[in-house]
């Protein structure tokens, strides 16, 4: 049972870590930026995030822009984006206020061993979930930062203009080249760290769940006087 108790804690500390760190990831700016070293004028940086455009000074200045529009008619990588991570915060959220209502420490009812195990069990699961989503966000933007890197015709199309869909110039603009942001980084550890502590509390609950199910078994093969003679009449007596 401390064994239990230990896996469900961790699991709650680092499942709150998780959102945490899928916050920062899809409030920060820097989902890709600028590779200095290619650029005519090292000094500025531009970055890209979820939700506004920047440039930085080597001075400290810097300006920021938001997008047009808030979701329809935006590219489909920033879309896309922005769905799977706002939509991993929200399960993060219910996985970790459901985990709260779980702790051993918080009391809900007369009977709350089972109950608390079946919402650890649920919470561990939303917590996996988030994880899993946070990571395909991040990593399918990864990917097409990456392939617009070596990209041959980046260098021909400008933002809004060119070819194919206006919508997809979001990832070729210009002649610049963009890296890895440190948004990106922070997207995989967070969903990395979110998946392991939603394990840490399924395998937490299983346990418990499990010392309930042997409970309960002992108690109806005992009922009311916690002995069974085998002779019915005695039993009938006990009874």
């Amino acid at each position: 049972m401390a064994v239990n108790g230990i896996l469900q804690n961790a699991g709650f500390i680092i499942s709150g870590l998780s959102l945490i760190m899928n916050i920062l990831a899809c409030a920060d700016r820097q989902w890709r930026r600028n590779d200095p070293g290619r650029e005519v004028i090292e000094t500025l940086v531009r970055s890209t995030g979820l939700w506004e455009r920047c440039t930085f000074q080597a001075t400290g200045h810097y300006q920021c822009d938001d997008y047009d529009s808030f979701f329809i008619g935006l590219p489909t990588l920033l879309t896309g984006a922005r769905v799977f991570t706002c939509v991993s915060i929200v399960f993060g959220l219910f996985s970790l206020l459901i985990q709260v209502m779980g702790l051993d420490c918080v009391k809900i009812a007369e009977d709350q061993k089972a109950t608390k195990s079946k919402m650890v069990v649920v919470a561990g699961f939303m917590s996996i979930f988030a994880g899993v989503l946070m990571c395909v966000g991040v990593s399918w933007f990864a990917s097409e930062v990456f392939q617009n890197y070596y990209n041959p015709m980046r260098m021909q199309v400008n933002m809004g203009t060119g070819v194919g869909n206006s919508r997809e110039q979001y990832q070729m603009e210009g002649n610049e080249q963009y890296i890895y942001g440190r948004a990106l980084f922070i997207g995989w550890s967070s969903a990395l760290i979110g998946i392991i502590g939603g394990v840490l509390s399924v395998c937490s609950s299983w346990g418990a769940m499990n010392e309930d199910g042997e409970y309960d078994n002992y108690q109806g093969a005992y009922p009311n006087t916690g002995y069974q003679t085998g002779n019915k009449n005695l039993d009938r007596e006990y009874l």
